[in-house]
This record gives structure tokens, C-alpha cells and sequence, in this order.
């Protein structure tokens, strides 16, 4: 089966309802998932929370120091 390019045909599954998952056995080559880069975007992804923790820890420490009006 010949697929056009952007287009995908459906992935064999195994059960029906909630218990749909892939069947392995009748996948093609072709079919699949590609995590190789997984790792390098978790540890991007972690670098810029650390980044924008920081930043707000800062702006948290300022509103901190204020003293309130007395009345």
C-alpha cells in the first residue's frame, strides 16, 4: 500500500474500548516512534523551570523585604 506524502493509514490495534493498545505483531517497519531525542528535550525542558525559578524566587524575595503600611 502505497501512502501519500503527510498522510497516515491507521495502526493495527489489539482490544476494543479502553483496552485499545498497538498490536506489535502486525506493525510495519515503517510504523513507529522515534524517542531519541527525548532526553535532550526533558533535560532543555528542566534547564528553563530552573531558570524561570529563579527569577521569580528573585521578584518573590523583593515583595518579601517590603513592610507593610501601618495604619
Amino acid at each position: 500500500m502505497k501512502k501519500s506524502p503527510g498522510t497516515s493509514g491507521l495502526m493495527p490495534v489489539k482490544g476494543s474500548g479502553c483496552g485499545i493498545r498497538p498490536n506489535i505483531e502486525e506493525m510495519e517497519d515503517s510504523e513507529g516512534f522515534d524517542f531519541s531525542a527525548a532526553s535532550d528535550l526533558l533535560q532543555k525542558n528542566d534547564d528553563e523551570d530552573q531558570t524561570e525559578e529563579s527569577s521569580s524566587d528573585r521578584s518573590t524575595t523583593t515583595a518579601d523585604k517590603k513592610t507593610p503600611p501601618t495604619e
